[in-house]
């Protein structure tokens, strides 16, 4: 899903946890959610597929978001958050 230096913020978002596999020397961000799932999760907060390719067993997708652009459905469960939290 990531390498080391991917965004840990984003990749929390995406439930990715930071993992170093038997046999690899380097750590990359790992999730058990589908690609669907995934891809769902990123579209919420403003990036668009615009390419995809196969390479053997492996999908690989390209993303793009414009800087600030977030769903509106992203938006309001952050506020709403941040509402529930204040009110705490």
């Amino acid at each position: 899903m990531g390498d080391k230096w991917s965004d840990p913020e984003l990749m929390e978002k995406l439930s990715a946890k930071m993992q170093t596999l038997l046999g690899n020397d380097f750590p990359e961000y790992r999730t058990d959610d589908p690609p669907r799932v995934v891809l769902d999760k990123l579209w919420k907060m403003g990036y668009k597929v615009v390419g995809m390719t196969g390479i053997g067993q492996t999908c690989a997708w390209t993303l793009f978001r414009e800087d600030g652009k977030e769903s509106e459905e992203l938006q309001t469960t952050s506020q709403s958050s941040q509402q529930n939290q204040s009110n705490q």
